[in-house]
Order: structure tokens, then sequence, then C-alpha cells
């Protein structure tokens, strides 16, 4: 009797621990949302009288390199490349769908802080340049940049 009794307890004690641990992901599988390297996000542009739209492009060593610009994305493609004059630089991260991150130009910085759904990203953005702050949906294009 003393040995089932010690083994129901064993066997509760391990339930109660197997209840506690979170299950491993599946194979393959992520929680966290992801960027894609391949193109670049954009904004739809602004309304007239210029036209302007905001830009993103993600790279995979945490670098994000921002533009804002009247000229389309296949327009502007080489300013995406690392050290561009015209571009602002930051290094970002993803937390589940989470991004955040903060882009340096010679004008100042801007903060940005959102979520992935897909290939849109809804961005929160303050400007420390002229103290203003917006909102974005940047939807991913693909562009070749190489």
């Amino acid at each position: 009797m003393y040995s089932r009794d010690v083994r129901s307890v064993a066997l509760v004690a391990c339930l109660l621990v197997a209840c506690r641990t979170p299950a491993p992901p599946l194979a393959g599988r992520s929680t966290d949302a992801y960027v894609r390297f391949d193109g670049l996000y954009t904004t739809a542009p602004t309304p007239e009288p210029e036209p302007t739209r905001a830009m993103l492009r993600f790279y995979a060593d945490k670098t994000v390199l921002a533009v804002t610009t009247l000229g389309a994305p296949d327009e502007i493609v080489e300013w995406f490349k690392k050290g561009h004059a015209h571009s602002s630089t930051g290094t970002y991260e993803i937390y589940g769908t989470s991004l955040k991150f903060s882009t340096k130009s010679r004008d100042g910085v801007v903060d940005y802080e959102g979520t992935i759904r897909g290939e849109t990203i809804e961005l929160r953005w303050h400007s420390h340049i002229n103290n203003e702050s917006g909102s974005h949906a940047y939807r991913f294009t693909r562009v070749d940049v190489q």
C-alpha cells in the first residue's frame, strides 16, 4: 500500500511540473514575427502638393535604414545601401510581434515602435528633430536592393 501511495504522489508531482513547463515551439516554426530583407517597407504617399512617402529597409544584422522622400522605391534604391548620406540608420529589435528602433541622421533622431502583421508594419514614431509624432502603416514592396 505504501509504494502505491508514493507512486501516486510522484505521478501528481510530475503532472504539476509538466503543466507549468511551456511546450517547446514546433520544429521550424518561430513564435516571433520577422521582417523581410529583399525589399522595402513603404507608406502610402501623403496628399499633394508634395506627395512624400516614408520607407524602411531591414538587414539581417539588425540594421535598419529609413528615408522620407518624394521618389518612388525603384527610383531611390541606391539610398538604401549602408552609409548613404540620404538615409538615417539604426538598430532594430523584435520581441514577438513588437518592433522597436531609433534611427539617426545628421539632423537628429527619430524613435519608432509598433507591430509586425505579416507583410505590414504598423509604427508609431516620434521625431526629436522637430518634436512631431505620428503613425504609419508600412507595406512590404519587393525591390531589387542588391
